[in-house]
């Protein structure tokens, strides 16, 4: 499941989250590591990267959780991806717009 969420992957690569909600399930080593990306949080393909390789030393309650936490930041990277590219179309147009006389 975990692989084709990465293959089939819709969002900007520089989304991030906070750190903090992952690292209940992170080894403490690699909070750790991941902590060097700074306060703007640890990118999302990063994150989806790590719970790739944790899936077989989670328990169900816990993977469960994790994909829950997944699926949200996807979908918000994906909301937030999709909105930027509408402001480009939009701005697009309008600048074809302004350079026609309308």
């Amino acid at each position: 499941m975990l692989s084709r969420r990465l293959t089939l992957r819709k969002y900007d690569g520089s989304f991030r989250v906070p750190l903090s909600d992952y690292e209940r399930w992170l080894p403490k080593q690699t909070a750790e590591a991941l902590r060097l990306y700074g306060e703007e949080g640890v990118p999302l393909l990063v994150i989806e990267g790590e719970a790739f390789d944790l899936v077989p030393s989670l328990n169900d309650r816990d993977l469960a959780d994790l994909i829950y936490q997944l699926d949200g930041d996807v979908q918000r990277a994906q909301t937030e991806t999709d909105d930027r590219a509408l402001d480009q179309m939009l701005e697009s147009l309008a600048e074809l717009d302004a350079g026609r006389g309308y």
